[in-house]
């Protein structure tokens, strides 16, 4: 990439202004959302206002990505298109607790029963070429319905390899034994 542009959504309340500015590469902002806590769709959908960038990938502030994440994906889903890896939960002392076990082909559309099947969240690098939805406003699975509005309306290209860590723990949704019916009722 020549240069990142990082937005901070800010839903929390916290002032991050101490973060913001240009780094080498790029340049962090910060933006917030309406009402402090009003959940991670109302401030996803705050960072997407106003972008006028190539790409955009979501991260949650307590997830981290491995190293050559979004070169892969972004490549992978080319400038109108949407890509997803997967997804490992891990606990708060970074101890794998669950990973995607896909079937799917590297580099193939990700398919229905696949990110259905996943029982894990998948956190899409989408290019701009085409507008965005809007995340979904359901306080559970908003990124299975994100997902499902980018696989209907241009397709999620499939990278097999595990670069997304989402943060969670053994009661979390995610990982709860019930999470395939919750979500498809979502």
């Amino acid at each position: 990439f020549c240069s990142l542009h990082v937005v901070l959504a800010v839903d929390d309340g916290d002032d991050y202004s101490a973060w913001c500015g240009p780094f080498e590469g790029g340049i962090v902002d910060a933006v917030r959302t309406s009402a402090a806590r009003s959940g991670p769709s109302a401030a996803r959908n705050a960072g997407l206002r106003g972008l006028a960038e190539d790409f955009v990938a979501f991260c949650d502030a307590d997830d981290q990505w491995s190293e050559g994440r979004l070169e892969r994906l972004c490549a992978l889903a080319g400038p109108g298109g949407a890509a997803v890896d997967n997804s490992t939960v891990i606990g708060p002392d970074g101890t794998p607790l669950r990973q995607a076990k896909t079937c799917q082909p590297p580099g193939d559309a990700l398919n229905l029963m696949t990110l259905l099947g996943a029982r894990l969240p998948f956190f899409s690098v989408v290019g701009c070429g085409v507008p965005i939805p809007d995340w979904p406003d359901l306080r559970f699975a908003e990124d299975l319905v994100f997902n499902l509005q980018l696989l209907k309306q241009r397709g999620l290209r499939f990278s097999a390899e595990t670069s997304y860590l989402y943060h969670g723990n053994a009661a979390s949704i995610s990982a709860s034994a019930d999470i395939g019916p919750r979500m498809a009722d979502a």
